[in-house]
């Protein structure tokens, strides 16, 4: 197969790329492209099959009248019929709006009217149900329902009435036709930002943006066709849409879908995969679920373990503090790991080769934590207008506590207020019907000014301190990068989410999340009534919790970096709330409203 750079677009790709991988091309008929748990069964679809569905979708779009150019929103849960979805859309020359599953009816009505959406793809009937309504202001979108048999009357078709009969040969050159005609320059997708501040913004991808994104993530971490990954993240967003979907299809592997989150433990036995993407939050998660497991493995068993992950964390915790240990360390970390290694590796599956880190922060001691139990985390960095990333850390050379090296085909410099600015062939076409605020982040040099400040030190690697709106300017004057004051309280058993505020005084201040899983079952644990989560949260013993969780923050802060007061809410943070967004990120401004009056308690001088 030529290279990703002989092609215009995904659709010729894939399609290249599936009869090489049929018996029409390579001689491996049934190879698997993707599997998911369906009920109680695990489901395959090989690339032969896949390619016959994606050109069926083509084909009864351009029957049913879509034009070149025209936008078709999908709403659905991870899987085979996403996938199919959105490749069928491209191949039959439109542009696939991603919606989340989780977004607001306000959002999703903006999203629905801002790209002036021809078709809407709903995974399930419970998706169909919310947004019909919606749809109906409109009044010109076609409504399909992807999953299910829809019986009696209604204003959506199910997708076998939709697809209708297989295409005839006509049909087929047709969509030949439409896939032969677009080139790198025109649009692919429209992907709405989750936006911390003020309405999401469409941001306009093209294909030659997504395939150049591809190439230099494809040759910087050497991802091929062995490879099987793990889809967890939702595919609406940029990172796992372009690092866990198109990126694994267009190098050959196969991509199983997690059933959700709360499957995740049994999907990864089950898929046995060698790369897996997860934001720092699951992996934070994940991290305390297993530390949690060694301090209840009992006997001499339990003991030897915990030994052999102490020698391993302290270790690591040196290596990502810049520090190498010395030889004696570096040899009880290795034979240490032949303790531990074989029960984390079935955990994992028995192949995991790595984690790859993206759309946030990665704290320090989370990287330690899985260093010390054999697993590689990769973080990278970018943003859904770079589509998306801007640099990654290369498997065989991983910074700790960088987000990686720029990749190759992306130019990065640092403006003098510290700002990253980044340039290249997968930088965004423009917002939506926003050619101002196009105009604000792409400078006249075609450099898109990202917002996070950082710096790139002398061996090539990237660091991010913060996003530039949100360093906080002390009463002293110093400048403070809140994101890693609100990892390290994050990195505690009980606190989920953290906002911390101080812009102008002599202190910080932070509203908590509780991880309200976590204080349950302390609160079971020490005879504490759970019924009542606002009990719970204000309960005395928890307060003191809560004191300790931050103690044990400021322990490893700087000074000036420490917590002086605190306020947990009540209620935890939630997409549906509006606090976080859609891919985990505080949304400062929304709380800094919402929590207005606790903030002024905590910061008057009473």
């Amino acid at each position: 197969m030529k290279e990703l750079a002989g092609f215009a677009s995904i659709p010729e790709a894939f399609f290249a790329r599936a009869k090489a991988l049929t018996s029409d091309g390579a001689g491996q008929e049934g190879r698997i492209l993707f599997r998911k748990r369906l009920r109680r069964e695990l489901a395959g679809m090989t690339w032969e099959e896949a390619a016959d569905r994606v050109r069926h979708l083509a084909a009864a779009l351009i029957r049913r009248g879509l034009e070149r150019g025209a936008r078709v929103a999908l709403m659905a849960d991870n899987g085979p019929l996403w996938a199919v979805t959105d490749l069928g859309v491209q191949a039959a020359g439109g542009i696939v709006v991603p919606v989340y599953c989780t977004n607001s009816e306000s959002t999703i009505r903006h999203i629905v009217h801002d790209s002036d959406v021809a078709f809407f793809f709903a995974g399930t009937r419970r998706y169909l149900d919310r947004v019909s309504p919606l749809l109906e202001e409109k009044g010109s979108v076609a409504a399909v329902l992807l999953d299910e048999k829809l019986e009696g009357s209604s204003n959506a078709l199910d997708v076998e009435t939709f697809l209708g009969p297989a295409p005839d040969s006509g049909e087929k050159k047709e969509v030949d036709k439409r896939i032969a005609a677009l080139t790198r320059d025109q649009i692919a997708t429209v992907i709405y930002t989750s936006g911390t501040t003020g309405p999401p913004k469409g941001v306009l991808l093209s294909h030659g943006n997504l395939l150049a994104n591809i190439e230099a993530g494809l040759r910087m971490t050497g991802i091929g066709k062995d490879e099987v990954f793990l889809s967890i993240l939702p595919m609406s967003h940029s990172f796992e849409r372009t690092a866990g979907f198109l990126a694994p299809l267009l190098a050959g592997a196969t991509i199983h879908f997690a059933q959700s989150v709360g499957t995740l433990a049994r999907d990864i036995v089950e898929a046995r995969p060698t790369l897996v993407l997860l934001a720092p939050r699951f992996l934070e998660k994940l991290r305390q679920k297993i530390a949690s497991n060694f301090s209840t493995m009992s006997g001499a068993k339990g003991i030897l373990a915990r030994w052999a992950l102490g020698i391993r964390l302290d270790a690591a915790r040196r290596q990502a503090a810049g520090r190498r240990p010395g030889y004696l360390a570096r040899l009880g970390a290795r034979l240490s790991l032949k303790v531990i290694g074989p029960a984390i590796r079935d955990r994992f599956g028995g192949r995991l080769r790595l984690f790859l880190s993206g759309g946030a922060a990665l704290s320090a001691e989370v990287w330690a934590f899985f260093e010390a139990i054999g697993v590689k985390i990769c973080q990278g960095y970018g943003l859904t207008e770079t589509a998306p990333a801007i640099s990654i850390n290369p498997p065989d050379a991983v910074n700790p506590t960088s987000v990686g090296r720029v990749l190759d085909n992306v130019e990065v410099k640092i403006a003098p207020d510290g700002e990253i600015l980044a340039r290249g062939p997968s930088i965004m076409k423009g917002y939506h019907n926003l050619p101002d605020a196009t105009a604000e982040v792409i400078d006249g040099e075609g450099f898109f000014h990202t917002g996070d400040v950082g710096f790139i030190d002398e061996d090539g690697f990237l660091f991010i301190t913060d996003r530039k709106k949100d360093i906080i300017v002390s009463a002293g004057g110093k400048n403070i990068a809140p994101q890693n004051v609100e990892n390290t309280l994050c990195e505690g058993e009980y606190i989920e989410f953290a906002s911390v505020f101080g812009e102008g005084e002599n202190f910080l201040a932070a509203i908590l999340s509780p991880d309200m899983d976590a204080l349950k079952r302390y609160a079971g644990d020490e005879g504490i009534a759970a019924e009542d989560p606002d009990a719970l949260v204000t309960h005395p013993r928890v307060a003191a919790l809560f004191q300790a969780e931050v103690e044990r923050a400021n322990g490893s802060l700087a000074a000036y970096e420490r917590i002086a007061r605190h306020h947990v809410a009540r209620v935890p943070f939630s997409v549906e709330g509006g606090e976080i967004t859609t891919t985990l990120k505080v949304r400062r401004p929304f709380l800094s409203e919402r929590y207005a009056a606790e903030i002024e308690k905590l910061f008057s001088r009473d």
